[in-house]
């Protein structure tokens, strides 16, 4: 976490207890040279045992803290004619007091890396796909009539061959649509299964995977997407471009670009294949995720259902969880103002979702990895517009932990049991 790599150092770090008891004993050596008879220099204008206790307490735990209480107890019984129990106790306190403050500073810190985590996350994918849209509408611009469909479309079919179980013709028509939209001729797209073990999804012509391509070493080793014109030691390499998908930087697959049209290789033609296969790569682990959700939620839509599953996976980690704000309507007029007002509400960060069950509409509204207090915040900004809607009951609402999963079910379905 963030405040193990802040407080990394020396070989000692990985043994709080070791480091706990050879501070100690080090202490005591120091004070017994000061003064025989007071070694714990309790008489010292300065309280270093309580410093050095809360220093102790703070960066190790309260484990470790404990540890040198009771080291101090030993020595106080072994230095000391008489056992001052009061004192000892003292310490102790102090001890617990610090691990307390020290436990919830590590899980604020946790709960703040999380939030930054996801967020930080959440921007990447929206980039790519504002991106992938920008790419979209850049070749409706210049080829329109001839190629109507735009390649956000494109991708949207080849996906339903991935859900469909046709995993082969979704790799594979991918490459065409590089074909076709961008002039790639012989390509090869790989899987990254381990760090030397690189599976084919799809070829275009006849590639050969070359692992001593100096193209090839150098895109794994910096992760970054290498082209033939970028130094004159690639010049020899048999790919015109290694393009690496990456996730978290991690390399999950390779795109090995070998011919392609001098007028067609062009650095903006170069980063759009390269969008679009970072694209390709994080739907695909989206799918795969939808693919084993189960009965999460399978009344909503899938964008939703995925958010949810990588919330409750944080909350399940971490302990950050997440809320849910559900309204359940009867009424298809009172339903619809509902949602242009919660659409004109909500946050970036916010997920909305519809579905009808068992005749009722059921919008649901997610706050990521945000307190109830958050949804009580939505609320008084939705109540000039939908209060009189709640107070006819011609919509009613109940707030929720993504967590409390059974409870959520039951609400939405109108249980009561």
């Amino acid at each position: 976490m963030l405040l193990d790599r802040i407080t990394r150092r020396g070989a000692f770090s990985g043994y709080p207890y070791l480091e706990t008891t050879v501070v100690l004993a080090v202490y005591l050596l120091i004070g017994h040279a000061v003064d025989p008879q007071d070694p714990l220099l309790f008489d010292s204008s300065v309280a270093y045992l309580s410093i050095l206790l809360t220093i102790v307490t703070l960066f190790h735990g309260l484990p470790s803290g404990l540890l040198a209480v009771a080291i101090v107890g030993g020595a106080m019984k072994y230095f000391y004619p008489d056992f001052d129990t009061l004192r000892l106790l003292g310490l102790l306190l102090l001890v617990l007091i610090d691990g307390e403050f020290r436990y919830m500073w590590r899980r604020k810190l946790e709960q703040e890396e999380v939030q930054l985590s996801y967020t930080r996350k959440k921007l990447e994918e929206l980039s790519r796909a504002f991106y992938a849209l920008k790419i979209s509408h850049d070749q409706i611009e210049k080829s329109y009539v001839v190629k109507p469909m735009s390649l956000r479309n494109a991708i949207e079919i080849i996906k339903n061959d991935y859900y469909a179980g046709k995993r082969k013709e979704f790799y594979e028509k991918f490459l065409h649509m590089l074909k076709s939209n961008f002039h790639v001729e012989d390509a090869r797209l790989l899987k990254v299964v381990s760090e030397k073990e690189f599976e084919t999804l799809a070829v275009l012509g006849e590639v050969v995977v070359d692992r001593d391509d100096p193209m090839f070493q150098s895109a794994l080793e910096k992760s970054l997407p290498i082209f033939v014109s970028d130094e004159d030691r690639y010049e020899k390499s048999r790919y015109l471009a290694v393009i690496p998908a990456m996730d978290e930087r991690k390399i999950n697959g390779i795109l090995l670009i070998e011919r392609m049209p001098f007028v067609s290789f062009q650095k903006n033609n170069l980063i759009s294949i390269a969008i679009l296969l970072d694209y390709l790569f994080r739907e695909m682990h989206k799918m795969d995720t939808m693919e084993r959700l189960g009965d999460f939620l399978p009344e909503f839509d899938r964008e939703f259902r995925f958010e949810g599953h990588r919330l409750l996976q944080f909350q399940r980690i971490y302990g950050v969880d997440s809320s849910l704000l559900i309204f359940r309507s009867h009424d298809e007029v009172a339903t619809h103002i509902l949602n242009d007002a919660v659409q004109r509400k909500m946050r970036s960060l916010d997920l909305i979702t519809h579905a009808k069950i068992a005749g009722v509409d059921v919008t649901m509204i997610l706050f990521p990895l945000a307190p109830e207090s958050a949804v009580e915040g939505f609320m008084k900004r939705m109540r000039p517009e939908i209060g009189d809607l709640l107070e006819s009951h011609r919509v009613r609402s109940a707030r929720f932990q993504l967590s409390q999963e059974k409870l959520i079910r039951k609400y939405i379905h109108g249980e009561r049991g």
